[in-house]
């Protein structure tokens, strides 16, 4: 089964160029990460928003990215995001 993540960074004003560049230099490692089949990330100006659409093959691998995740360093733009995410499954 496939699971689809949607997340959410609401960033501070002046941050959306910090956070474009978290963005690039991290998703290079997520993308390779074992059952992330792609990745995409929007940002809507407006409301000073990054939206990621996550496709992982289980969701066992999403946990398992999620806890690698939270051994990295985190950089000061993602700290100061507001973050919300949804997982759906995929049938």
């Amino acid at each position: 089964m496939e699971y689809l993540v949607i997340a959410d960074f609401k960033v501070n004003d002046g941050m959306a160029d910090d956070m474009a560049n978290v963005f690039k230099e991290a998703l290079v490692d997520t993308r390779a990460f074992e059952g992330c089949n792609a990745i995409d990330v929007y940002y809507e100006e407006k409301t000073n928003t990054f939206t990621l659409i996550e496709d992982w093959a289980s969701l066992e691998n999403y946990e398992t990215y999620l806890q690698w995740l939270s051994l990295i360093h985190i950089s000061e733009p993602t700290r100061q995001a507001e973050i919300s995410y949804a997982v759906f499954c995929l049938k």
